[in-house]
């Protein structure tokens, strides 16, 4: 009975937590279309999201996917894979786009880190 009850708290949890990022997305899409004043910006933008699907590609095609066919696909690896696209990313983008996207966001890094994982969800699921 207990377990059950973890399960469907869980199952619950995952759905809200689902409903969230899906709200937290719609906004984030709606600021940086409010940030986007000029060209320049939106070349940046472009670019950031550009290095971002590269790396994520590039992890998952050179890191994720060995790990994955041997069953060693844990947590640790799924971190460890994190801070690899996230560096590999951070390494593509000029410090001039750097620059910009703090101006933008406050912070490149956690920007960078935040498209790593919409591009990660939008990989696991199907159109």
């Amino acid at each position: 009975m207990t377990e059950e009850l973890i399960s469907a708290l869980v199952s619950a949890a995952g759905t809200v937590i689902t409903a969230l990022l899906g709200m937290l997305s719609a906004y984030v899409v709606k600021l940086i279309k409010s940030k986007i004043s000029d060209a320049r910006t939106a070349r940046v933008l472009k670019t950031a999201a550009e290095c971002v699907i590269l790396s994520v590609q590039s992890t998952a095609q050179t890191y994720v996917d060995e790990l994955k066919k041997n069953g060693n696909f844990d947590k640790d690896a799924q971190k460890a894979a994190f801070e690899k696209a996230k560096n590999a990313a951070l390494a593509m983008l000029s410090e001039g786009a750097k620059k910009t996207l703090e101006e933008l966001f406050g912070d490149a890094e956690q920007y960078v880190s935040a498209q790593i994982e919409s591009t990660v969800r939008s990989m696991k699921t199907p159109a």
